[in-house]
């Protein structure tokens, strides 16, 4: 009865999972809204069949923010009660029988601690009436960011020191990038000025984007430190399958693909990496620029950052920006192979393919097949 309130391609993965009885509730708009009393959708989803499944949730007027899951383990649901209860939050078991519950953002277990210690610390940032907070994004037992007046305020499972070394660092050598400060008395949390007038995602301007390749050539330029390289990593292949099982034997033949591909490149020095470049990982003023979210940092082939740009901009319909970013960066005396550059477009699209599914996009599967063919013609 309950599969019926879900679109087809989310009926079809409950019921490939009937270890998890509560899959309906959190991919259910609808189903939600009537366990909690209110409007709400989810915003962003983590899935591991048979185990569990969480969920961002908002309220319609964007006032109340908080997660959803269901886990398999029935302790799992007993957990998140106590964690809500001890940073004095609510929680609600909406389905005993599905071992799903929901709670606010303060009931996050790998966040909502450090969130209510800022908000006892620093009541201006999370308690400003005239100013109140603005949830940007929510990415449940792992991040959330929030706008606080002229602040942006990042609470994340994991320390901020390497993060802000690594600020520091790209800073001295020119790099334009965002010097975070810390919290008094948290250890991951992190704010940051709120800059410019947008992302290069939402913002025209062929000049911002010129600045960006010139911004990701000095990076590249950086002596690199000794670490293992990024390479392509293939939890993009388990991902899609996980969600489409019918994929499978296409997903691995791009797999075999990309494999052999990337073993044809040349050698190339490792660079430094921004992990995870995209025209929204670029903030604008005017013709300046910002480089933003360097979780990913790492460091490996150039064209990795260059393939995972373009292919952003692919799917963002930004095609546009794709030239003056490649001009800039050469012009600031990057190189790259454009077969490598294509090489890694098609990693980076492979890697976004499950990104529908995630965000919550209506016809998911479609729009993830057609990532992945664009995956596929692009591969040289």
């Amino acid at each position: 009865m309950r599969t019926s309130m879900l679109s087809l391609d989310d009926r079809a993965l409950a019921g490939r999972d009937p270890a998890l009885t509560g899959l309906p509730v959190v991919l259910s708009d609808v189903l939600l809204s009537d366990l909690l009393g209110e409007d709400v959708h989810t915003t962003r989803v983590r899935y591991k069949p048979g185990r569990s499944i969480v969920a961002a949730w908002s309220s319609a007027d964007g006032t109340r923010h908080g997660w959803v899951g269901s886990h398999q383990d029935p302790t799992k649901l007993d957990k998140a009660v106590m964690a809500a209860e001890r940073v004095g939050s609510w929680a609600l078991v909406l389905d005993p029988e599905g071992h799903v519950v929901a709670t606010d953002v303060l009931g996050d277990r790998a966040t909502g601690q450090a969130l209510r210690a800022i908000r006892r610390r620093r009541p201006d940032l999370l308690d400003d009436a005239q100013h109140p907070p603005t949830l940007l994004r929510h990415n449940p037992s792992r991040r959330q960011v929030w706008r606080c007046r002229d602040l942006v305020l990042r609470v994340g499972a994991e320390p901020v020191a390497r993060r802000h070394a690594l600020a520091a660092t790209l800073e001295a050598h020119d790099v334009p990038v965002l010097r975070p400060r810390p919290v008094d008395g948290s250890a991951t949390a992190e704010l940051l000025p709120w800059w410019g007038r947008g992302d290069l995602a939402g913002l025209p301007g062929g000049g911002a984007a010129a600045s960006a390749g010139r911004a990701v050539a000095r990076m590249h330029a950086m002596p690199v430190p000794r670490g293992p390289r990024g390479l392509g990593a293939p939890a993009w292949v388990c991902a899609l399958v996980d969600v489409a099982p019918a994929w499978r034997d296409r997903v691995l033949a791009l797999r075999r693909r990309v494999d052999r591909a990337l073993h044809a490149l040349p050698h190339r020095p490792a660079v430094r990496l921004h992990g995870d470049l995209s025209p929204d990982q670029v903030l604008v003023d005017g013709g300046d620029v910002r480089l933003i979210d360097l979780d990913r940092a790492t460091v490996g082939a150039p064209e990795q950052d260059l393939g995972s740009f373009v292919a952003a901009a692919h799917l963002e319909h930004r095609h546009a920006l794709v030239a003056p970013f490649l001009e800039g960066y050469a012009a600031a005396g990057g190189t790259y192979d454009r077969s490598a550059l294509a090489t890694w477009q098609a990693v980076s699209l492979a890697q976004r393919a499950i990104e529908p599914f995630r965000s919550r996009e209506a016809d998911w599967s479609r729009r993830s097949a057609e990532i992945l063919a664009d995956a596929e013609q692009v591969l040289p």
